[in-house]
């Protein structure tokens, strides 16, 4: 899935998981007709996702984080591998920060709070065509158990 040569420093947090939401633009262009109705069709299949990523840190790893941006990630133009929980589980994803991190705000005595919007290409999507058996995917993990436990030993 990851993409990219630079990778989020293993020294740094991978951010809070509560709150976080993913959102997708709109792949949907829709065009108004004469009789006031409405023409929906597909017209970017590719589009981009993007979640809030907030970080809390004590003031080593947020100096360490702010430093990165600038010096490795040219002032958060270029992409980096980062690892993000989705419905697919816990994978490293190419993602970019979206214009610039917010923060950092004091969140306690030594803890700071950095946040920013980030872009990734991959969303928390099954593979294309997998879609078309929507049970197989709801059931898959009660599916692994059941082999894993009832699977005959040699």
């Amino acid at each position: 899935m990851a993409k990219s040569n630079i990778h989020w420093p293993k020294s740094l947090p991978p951010g809070l998981q509560s709150g976080r939401e993913y959102r997708r633009d709109s792949p949907n262009k829709r065009s108004k007709m004469a009789s006031g109705r409405q023409l929906q069709r597909r017209s970017k299949p590719g589009a981009p996702w993007f979640a809030r990523v907030t970080w809390l840190m004590n003031n080593g790893e947020a100096q360490a984080f702010m430093a990165w941006a600038r010096d490795v990630l040219n002032d958060c133009n270029y992409w980096f591998n980062f690892p993000l929980k989705t419905p697919l589980g816990y994978n490293l994803h190419a993602v970019r920060i979206v214009n610039f991190y917010t923060g950092p705000s004091i969140a306690g005595p030594n803890l700071w709070s950095l946040s920013a919007e980030v872009e990734f290409d991959e969303g928390p999507l099954a593979p294309l065509g997998e879609g078309e058996f929507p049970d197989d995917i709801a059931y898959s993990e009660l599916f692994d158990i059941t082999m894993n436990r009832n699977w005959p030993k040699p």
